[in-house]
């Protein structure tokens, strides 16, 4: 692929980011402990979309001097076919080994001495690159983010051997913590063979052994374009001066493949049969997660599901807390939560103690979910859950990182920049009727899948749970 012609090298960019202009106190503003009421949940954005299909949207954030950037990129571990299990998180460290004009290690010795943080996750639905820098090293950042979507080296055998390496290293890191395994034994109880959800974002070990930089940079050349990535840029920046070097930076890079064809909700099989797991493990105490497979996030009872969360498990007050941790105290920790995934949702109940009845555990578990049917939630029960949910999302919003987070999340899943905000207010709505009709609609005995983990050697698992393999 032909190299971009570059106005100023690296180590001009380099230079220019580690010499700051200095601070300069500006008049007109507000005395110090008066400054203006702005409101968290509110967003403001500029975008655009580059003739090349990335999308940019940038906001104007004066809180703190920080400026949050991070590439969103519409793959996940949904997207792997057979031959490319785990790829998706392979990619997330290949793009660190180096590009065409910031080769080899350049990129994390050029935002480390630029005073930068940087880092990077994949999920099932979405990668995500993100660094957290000062407003002098936005051009810089920008030319490297820029070069590895456009220019990335190649993949070499060293190098795919490398982070073949790596990423087992850290597989086994994650199992050999304690309830290191559990949850992706319970994604496997959860979802069924051929869903996209099924398999492990990480990968199988028969999986990461077995790459090949084939198949690798196949998912690579149909995933990492422009029209398939969202750039995103929170912070104290002027929107307009960011947008404009977004341009100069990435306008250039070649357009590639485009969106990413990808699976649907309503595409991906559904099989809500009962299944009962178990795991072993080196601990003391017993757990138990009950788990039901639920709504994708678009879905209008995601809302109520993730009020139904909070009302459950919010600390002294809720539901399953009294139940197990205050009013009669069974377990050492227990809670509840909903998770929403592109093509589904997952309502997760857990409690862990050390001489619990497994049996007696998962009836209390099952019997403060039901009790939202028998006995409706109350007005008060309601304004708690929707307040938690609240300060949640405001938490979330108070940092560039956090806001850059939400806003790419929901552009990327074609939604509004403020698509929380939405879904908070879809919230608000939810009543004590809800609860009880999504509790029959998606959270049926039948539907139910459970985790029980022991120590090694232990028999209290619950009665029929099948060990659950973990390649």
């Amino acid at each position: 692929m032909p190299l971009r012609a570059r106005p100023w090298p690296l180590a001009l960019a380099l230079i220019s980011a580690l010499h700051a202009a200095p601070v300069i106190a500006m008049p007109g503003l507000p005395p110090l402990g008066r400054a203006p009421s702005v409101d968290p949940l509110e967003v403001e954005v500029i975008s655009e979309v580059l003739e090349n299909g990335l999308t940019v949207v940038i906001e104007e954030q004066r809180r703190t001097p920080e400026v949050a950037v991070q590439l969103h990129v519409r793959v996940g571990s949904r997207d792997e076919g057979p031959a490319e299990r785990g790829c998706a998180h392979l990619f997330e460290h290949l793009m660190f080994e180096g590009s065409a004009h910031a080769p080899g290690r350049t990129y994390d010795e050029a935002t480390t001495a630029a005073g930068m943080e940087n880092n990077a996750w994949t999920t099932a639905d979405e990668t995500v690159y993100t660094a957290l820098l000062s407003p002098e090293g936005l051009d810089l950042l920008l030319f490297l983010e820029s070069d590895r979507l456009g220019w990335l080296s190649s993949v070499t055998a060293a190098d795919l051997k490398n982070q073949q390496d790596v990423v087992l290293q850290e597989r086994a890191e994650g199992y050999a913590a304690v309830f290191g395994r559990e949850g992706d034994a319970m994604t496997r109880l959860l979802w069924p063979e051929g869903h996209p959800y099924h398999h492990p974002v990480i990968g199988t070990v028969a999986d990461i052994r077995g790459f090949s930089a084939e198949a690798a940079l196949a998912l690579h050349s149909r995933a990492y374009s422009p029209g398939n990535t969202v750039l995103v840029i929170v912070g104290d920046v002027d929107a307009e001066v960011a947008l404009a070097s977004a341009r100069r930076w990435f306008s250039d890079v070649p357009a590639g493949a485009g969106r990413l064809a990808r699976a649907t909700a309503a595409e991906t099989p559904w099989a809500p049969a009962r299944q009962d797991g178990m795991l072993e493990d080196a601990l003391e105490e017993r757990s138990l997660s009950l788990a039901w497979p639920g709504p994708p996030a678009d879905h209008p009872d995601a809302a109520a599901l993730q009020v139904l969360a909070m009302a459950l498990s919010n600390g002294r007050g809720t539901r399953l807390d009294d139940a197990l941790l205050y009013d009669r105290r069974r377990a050492s920790d227990a809670g509840a939560v909903f998770w929403d995934g592109d093509l589904g949702g997952e309502l997760h109940l857990w409690a862990t103690g050390k001489r619990v009845r497994l049996p007696r555990l998962a009836r209390t578990l099952e019997e403060a979910l039901r009790s939202f049917s028998t006995s409706p939630a109350t007005e008060a029960e309601l304004q708690r859950a929707k307040g938690a949910l609240r300060a949640a999302l405001i938490d979330q919003l108070s940092t560039p990182e956090g806001r850059a987070e939400r806003i790419g999340a929901c552009v990327a899943r074609g939604q509004a920049p403020d698509c929380a905000q939405a879904q908070l207010a879809a919230a608000q709505r939810v009543s004590a009727a809800d609860l009880a009709r999504v509790i029959d609609q998606w959270l049926g005995p039948a539907a139910r899948r459970s985790l029980s983990v022991v120590p090694v050697g232990d028999k209290g698992a619950l009665p029929g749970a099948i060990l659950v393999e973990l390649p």
